[in-house]
């Protein structure tokens, strides 16, 4: 919604506003008020400018508020799995594997048992890479096998 403001009334944010958007000149923020109200009254035919209204944000929604969680959908607080990573001979296979949750990141240490919450041991249990093997004929098999990337054994 736009309203009216008279030329001698405007502030210098709104002459130059108007003079941009409006009367489509290319003019630095440091022009003189003077120079403005010259420059619009020689392109503008009348007494009065137009300017813009601020239209107070309304808070956007979309759909309905999400339900909170019931009791059965909570994860349980003290959720943890004993595991051991293996101690691997490739190398840094000594070194504690970094697992990360949602930006968290753990260090288990290797051929221990550790308690870990269980989202990090569904990232681990899921961390495998692809190994692809010579075939016997020469060649890559173009299938790779799965293989765990930080082998280690669930202890209960």
């Amino acid at each position: 919604m736009n309203r009216q403001i008279e030329i001698g009334k405007a502030t210098h944010a709104e002459l130059l506003t108007f003079a941009r958007d409006t009367l489509g000149f290319n003019l630095p923020p440091n022009t003189k008020e003077e120079t403005l109200r010259a420059r619009i009254g020689a392109a503008w035919n009348k007494d009065h400018i137009l300017v813009a209204e601020a239209v107070p944000d309304e808070p956007t929604q979309v759909g309905d508020q999400p339900r909170p969680a019931t009791a059965d959908q909570q994860a349980p607080e003290n959720d943890k799995v004993r595991i051991i990573v293996q101690v691997t001979e490739e190398a840094g296979g000594n070194e504690p594997v970094p697992v990360g949750v949602n930006g968290k990141v753990m260090l288990i240490p290797r051929g221990e048992e550790v308690d870990i919450p269980r989202s990090y041991f569904e990232v681990l249990k899921n961390a495998i890479t692809h190994k692809y093997e010579a075939m016997p004929g020469g060649g890559m098999n173009p299938i790779p096998r799965k293989v765990p990337l930080y082998p280690f054994q669930l202890v209960a």
